[in-house]
């Protein structure tokens, strides 16, 4: 009985280490909730260690792959080599450059140095029109054409009532239908009488391309077409008043006090 007794306690005992041991080998080991927290934390530190590192020879990288493909090559070694590649070419023949025509897109507007005038029979019966018109109030002037042309060819300093002729003649839009070219012809003379060049206001004066009346200091009537009034006082003019001013018929001011002028007003 006793040992009956004995065998069941044993049997007992070995049962229950026996669900101990079971438990022990079944259920993991209790971590504790910091220690996963830290090893998290490292994992990532070790995580990101590796990409910065990845991420630093990429750019090793392709900085030592730009160096190596876009490192200049040395003059030297280009001079050796072209020798080098050249030896056995033939001289290639040398070409000749096609010479171009130069266009110009607008025309000079510097009129041309020839004194000599167009020999054109239309121009040649304009300017005989106009010095017909123009002798009538200025003796200065040649009396037809051939004159004309054979002065402009004679006289390296033409007189001041040449210059003024060629002036108006030279004038793309001369014609003696056009009266202002009288006024035009009488300003000029007017400018290159008194030393123009040097006077304190002169703008457009000389103009071919303009309106008379858009000359500095010269008013105009109302229609642009006839001169009433002169404003040259205290403008440097220099010399006599020449007789020209008469063909101006519609002046009906003329300022010039304040000048260095001579001699008397024609009318």
């Amino acid at each position: 009985i006793d040992m009956a007794a004995d065998d069941s306690s044993d049997d007992g005992d070995l049962d229950f280490d026996a669900n101990r041991d079971t438990e022990r080998l079944v259920s993991p080991p209790e971590v504790d909730a910091g220690d996963a927290d830290e090893a998290k934390k490292k994992m990532m530190m070790l995580l990101g260690a590796v990409g910065g590192v990845l991420s630093l020879g990429g750019v090793l990288t392709w900085v030592l792959m730009t160096y190596v493909f876009k490192k200049p090559v040395p003059a030297d070694s280009m001079k050796n080599s072209t020798k080098t590649n050249n030896t056995n070419v033939s001289p290639k023949p040398t070409q000749v450059p096609v010479m171009q025509p130069t266009l110009s897109i607008s025309p000079s507007a510097v009129p041309s140095s020839s004194a000599v005038p167009s020999s054109s029979k239309a121009f040649k019966d304009k300017v005989t029109a106009g010095l017909e018109a123009l002798t009538a109030f200025s003796s200065n002037l040649p009396e037809n054409f051939d004159a004309y042309a054979s002065a402009l060819k004679s006289n390296t300093e033409m007189t001041n009532h040449l210059k003024a002729a060629k002036h108006v003649f030279d004038n793309p839009d001369f014609d003696t239908e056009i009266p202002p070219y009288k006024e035009r012809y009488a300003l000029m003379v007017l400018y290159n009488s008194l030393k123009g060049d040097s006077w304190n206001e002169n703008d457009h004066w000389g103009a071919r391309n303009e309106n008379i009346c858009a000359w500095e200091q010269v008013v105009c009537d109302t229609n642009n077409e006839t001169i009433i009034n002169l404003k040259l006082s205290g403008n440097a003019l220099e010399g006599s008043i020449p007789a020209e001013i008469e063909i101006l018929t519609g002046l009906t001011e003329f300022h010039i006090f304040k000048n260095s002028l001579n001699g008397i007003v024609p009318w």
